[in-house]
């Protein structure tokens, strides 16, 4: 049986996500706002992604991606 590890997704600072997708198979993060609108979407192409937060202090939730339709989902408080 292949193993699964959760994703590992913190905040560096006030200004950055760092996403490690080395053993999930996750290859996109989405960043929304509390409301549901989508800020931004990136291609996780590498095993370890920094992604930038330029916006303002709030809460802020990641969600990652995998080909198979799978998603996960990270509550971000900047």
């Amino acid at each position: 049986f292949p193993v699964t590890i959760s994703p590992i997704v913190k905040m560096l600072d006030n200004s950055k996500v760092l996403i490690d997708v080395r053993t999930s198979g996750f290859t996109q993060a989405d960043v929304y706002d509390v409301a549901g609108k989508l800020l931004a979407s990136y291609q996780l192409t590498e095993l370890v992604t920094v992604v930038p937060m330029h916006y303002v202090g709030g809460i802020y939730v990641i969600k990652l991606k995998n080909n198979n339709g799978q998603l996960q989902s990270f509550k971000m408080v900047f």
